[in-house]
C-alpha cells in the first residue's frame, strides 16, 4: 500500500547496531565485559585491530634473499672451477713428496739427482721410495728387485748417469744374494722429470783368463764374429732352461763356477718360461775377451740374469742370478 511502511521483526541471532546496553554503537561480544562508552583498555584489543579500526595488522617486511644467491652463485662457479683444474691437471692437487708417488723424480734435477736418490733407496732398502722413484711401467726387473731388495747391501753409485735424449744410463755397484754385481740401470726421463724404467744386472768381477793359450777359432777372444757367437750361445743357455734339462744346464757353466751352476739348475727346475727383457749387451775387454749379458722375465714374476765370455776359447756361463 503506498504511503505504508513495512516493518519486519529482528532475525534470530541477529542484533542490530547499538541496541547493546552498555555499548552504544558497538556490539558487545559473548563472554567478554562491556565497558562504558563501547571502548576497551588501553593495549587490549579482542579482534587484533590497531587504533580501533578494522585494517589488518601490518606483516614485518620480508628480508632480501638477492645477497645469499649472490653467494650461492659465486660459490657454485668456484666449485665448477675447481672440478675442471682437477679434471685437467690433477697434479695441482697433490705437494712434491705426493708427486713422488706417480714415478717421477720430484726434485727436478735430472737423471743425476733422480740416480741419487736411487742410490740411497736402494742402500737403505726403502721399498716405499724405490716404488715412488719407479716409473709408472717400469719393467719387470725393476719391480723384481724391489720385492727382493732385503738381499740388496753395500750400494755404491759408480760414475754419474750418461744421459742421451729422455734416456739415462747409471751404474750401480752392490751385493745381491751375496754376490758382488753390478745394477745397469736405465732412466727415463717423463714430463720434465725422471723415473727408474728398467735394470739389468751385469756381473761385477769377470774371471781372469790367459789369452795366450786360447786357440783362434770361431767365438774366440778378439774374433770378428765373437759378439755374434755369444748371442747364439745365450740363446742355447735359454731355450735349455726353459726345457726344464737341469744336466744339460749344468754343462753350459764355466767350470769352477759352483753357485752360477746351483742357480741355472734351480731355474731349470721350476717349469718356468723365461722371456728376454731386451736384446743381449756386450762388452770386451783390453785382452778381447768378450761378456756377454742377458736379463729375462719368467711367466711367474721371477727374474734371470745370464752373463758368459769367452775367456775359454768358447763362450760358457761364468755368472747366473735366479730371484
Amino acid at each position: 500500500m503506498e504511503g505504508t511502511v513495512v516493518t519486519y521483526p529482528p532475525q534470530p541471532g541477529h542484533q542490530p547496531q547499538g541496541q547493546y546496553p552498555g555499548n552504544p554503537g558497538f556490539p558487545n561480544h559473548p563472554g567478554l565485559p562491556s565497558y562504558p562508552g563501547g571502548q576497551y583498555p588501553q593495549g587490549h584489543d579482542p579482534y587484533g585491530t590497531q587504533g580501533g579500526g578494522w585494517e589488518p595488522q601490518q606483516q614485518p617486511p620480508k628480508k632480501s634473499r638477492t645477497g645469499l644467491w649472490v653467494v650461492l652463485s659465486l660459490t657454485a662457479v668456484a666449485v665448477v672451477a675447481f672440478v675442471i683444474t682437477a679434471f685437467v691437471a690433477p697434479g695441482f692437487l697433490l705437494d712434491d713428496d705426493s708427486k713422488g708417488s706417480q714415478g717421477t723424480n720430484a726434485d727436478g734435477g735430472g737423471a743425476q739427482a733422480l740416480a741419487v736418490r736411487l742410490r740411497d733407496a736402494l742402500d737403505s732398502r726403502d721399498t716405499a721410495a724405490l716404488q715412488e722413484l719407479a716409473c709408472p711401467r717400469a719393467t719387470g726387473m725393476v719391480e723384481a728387485t724391489i720385492a727382493e731388495i732385503s738381499e740388496v747391501s753395500d750400494v755404491e753409485l759408480v760414475g754419474e748417469a750418461q744421459e742421451n735424449g729422455d734416456t739415462a744410463v747409471v751404474k750401480f755397484g752392490v751385493t745381491f744374494y751375496g754376490e758382488p754385481i753390478t745394477f745397469e740401470s736405465t732412466l727415463t726421463e717423463r714430463d720434465d722429470s725422471w723415473c727408474w724404467q728398467d735394470l739389468a744386472i751385469k756381473a761385477a768381477i769377470q774371471p781372469e783368463s790367459d789369452t795366450s793359450a786360447v786357440p783362434g777359432g770361431p767365438g774366440s777372444p778378439g774374433s770378428p764374429d765373437a759378439a755374434e757367437v755369444g748371442e747364439a750361445f745365450l740363446d742355447e743357455v735359454v731355450s735349455t732352461v726353459n726345457s726344464g734339462d737341469t744336466a744339460a744346464v749344468a754343462s753350459l757353466v764355466c767350470p769352477g763356477m759352483d753357485s752360477t751352476k746351483g742357480n741355472l739348475e734351480d731355474a731349470a727346475s721350476r717349469g718356468v718360461t723365461y722371456t728376454a727383457d731386451g736384446p743381449a749387451t756386450s762388452e770386451a775387454d783390453e785382452d778381447g775377451v768378450l761378456s756377454v749379458d742377458l736379463t729375462l722375465t719368467g711367466d711367474d714374476g721371477s727374474a734371470l740374469s745370464i752373463a758368459a765370455d769367452n775367456g775359454d776359447g768358447e763362450f760358457c756361463v761364468y755368472h747366473a742370478l735366479h730371484y
